[in-house]
């Protein structure tokens, strides 16, 4: 499985069908563990392994699929390697892939189209490891504007008649309740369409009484910000119990932080993006109140 320093002669074909089947089975092929296993071996900075970035590429064919898990692996899991970051491997993988703004295959923890190579980068790496990168490379994302406030309760609303045809755009909302205290302490987030593309993402903490506000996000950000999210609530184990899913015009769901599985997950995106896609979605009153 480990490779000689000089010389890497094996060359692995069809990494998007490797990788998908990788995550339909749930088991690690050869091919992917070995690549990994020698990632691990260069990356770890107690270890004199250091193997040239075409040893990589060439058993990966310098397919587009195959140099971007090899990119997920190399950022997603340096902690297990001191928190070690071979950034001459990044701006390798960089250069020969082709496209910055496209997702990620299908494997298991990726993020697939809910998030750009770009973003991924920007997003993971610090200020410094970015400004060590080309900048024609990998030019720095537009920053979205964050507005931080403190959160209290709205007064209690007086439902009064509403006028004839009147409406409101309506919300698409996620509560995510705590284990065993009551409604006043849940996490909420709350999504609101501003213009075309252009949304809102509110965060209310209730147990701290701050809310955080993130403006200008389009399509792309606000699932990739749902995405992690999600699969953030996984690697807590306290105090988080269920994630209810308030959609404008779809049933309302709970479910276990456990079963936040990536087929739950998918089915989550897929309703936020319902919504996005069917905005503006009105709440409408009758004329007439009856009793």
């Amino acid at each position: 499985m480990s490779w000689n320093p000089t010389y890497q002669p094996a060359r692995i074909f069809g990494w998007n069908e490797i990788l998908l089947n990788w995550r339909q089975t749930g088991t690690q092929p050869y091919v992917a563990m070995t690549l990994v296993q020698n990632l691990k071996a260069a990356c770890n900075p107690l270890n004199s392994i250091d193997y040239p970035i075409d040893h990589f590429l060439n058993y990966l064919n310098y397919e587009q699929d195959g140099m971007k898990w090899m990119l997920y692996e190399c950022i997603s899991h340096s902690w297990q390697w001191n928190g070690a970051h071979r950034l001459d491997y990044i701006e390798a993988l960089l250069n020969n892939i082709d496209d910055h703004d496209s997702g990620f295959p299908d494997f298991p923890g990726s993020p697939r189209n809910y998030t750009t190579v770009r973003e991924f980068i920007d997003s993971n790496l610090s200020t410094d490891q970015l400004e060590e990168l080309n900048a024609n490379l990998m030019p720095p994302l537009v920053r979205t504007p964050v507005e931080r406030q403190l959160f209290t309760e709205p007064p209690p609303v007086v439902r009064q008649r509403a006028e004839p045809e009147a409406s409101s755009y309506a919300r698409f909302r996620v509560n995510v309740i705590r284990k065993g205290l009551s409604g006043n302490h849940d996490d909420m987030l709350t999504l609101e369409k501003v213009s075309e593309d252009s949304y809102t993402l509110t965060f209310a903490d209730k147990s701290s009484k701050v809310k955080t506000v993130t403006s200008n996000m389009d399509r792309r950000s606000v699932l990739n910000a749902f995405s992690i999210a999600l699969r953030s609530l996984q690697v807590d184990d306290d105090p988080f119990d269920s994630v209810q899913i308030l959609h404008p015009s779809l049933p309302t769901i709970l479910v276990k932080v456990d079963k936040l599985n990536s087929q739950t997950r998918d089915l989550i995106y897929d309703s936020i993006e319902s919504a996005m896609d069917n905005w503006p979605l009105t709440v409408r009153y009758p004329s007439s109140v009856t009793a």
